[in-house]
């Protein structure tokens, strides 16, 4: 499993305030999101929001809408 972190540079006052806490998962295997529960757990519990989406079956996802970004973060699970 090669696992591909991109963390948008964040300003430390946003992060004091709860911005930049969105966070997109991506993942190839739905069974990533058991299999490393732990990880994702710490992440919620240091206050980010995680969505998960499928890699193959959401082949709509957007990344941005009307020039906003909808995430902060990207977590990209592939093979």
């Amino acid at each position: 499993i090669f696992v591909v972190s991109y963390v948008q540079a964040q300003d430390d006052n946003a992060d004091i305030v709860g911005l930049n806490r969105k966070v997109l998962v991506l993942l190839d295997q739905l069974d990533y999101k058991r299999s490393h529960s732990s990880f994702f757990r710490s992440l919620t519990e240091q206050g980010f929001q995680l969505t998960f989406a499928h890699a193959s079956s959401d082949s709509k996802i957007a990344l941005s809408e009307y020039g906003e970004y909808l995430y902060d973060n990207l977590i990209l699970f592939a093979p």
